[in-house]
């Protein structure tokens, strides 16, 4: 039920983004970065959309990469953390039982 749920989602957002590129693709817009004309001239506003997408799209992907060289480096750590308390573990297990020492038996009464 989720799934259709998040088709249907992904499907109106989609329609509504293909509309407004079809609607709007005789408009032109001046783009202002940093208070100042970045462009050369008016540009077509799904061209300005467009890159728009690309810019977060990009930006997007290098934090998901940045987060993945995280977490696989924090995996490494784990596993090199439990070989070497498997190891101990091990070596544990191979200490030969021994009784408790009780003290000096030899002055019971």
């Amino acid at each position: 039920m989720l799934a259709v749920l998040r088709t249907l989602v992904l499907l109106a957002v989609g329609s509504a983004a293909a509309m407004l590129f079809i609607a709007n693709n005789d408009q032109s817009v001046v783009v202002y970065y940093w208070l100042k004309d970045a462009s050369t001239g008016p540009r077509s506003l799904s061209v300005v959309l467009f890159y728009a997408f690309l810019t977060g799209f990009a930006l997007a992907a290098l934090a998901g990469i940045v987060d993945q060289v995280r977490l696989r480096a924090r995996l490494r750590q784990s596993r090199r953390t439990s070989e070497k308390l498997e190891a101990e573990l091990a070596a544990l297990k191979n200490l030969p039982l021994v009784e408790p020492y009780r003290g000096d038996e030899s002055k019971s009464p």
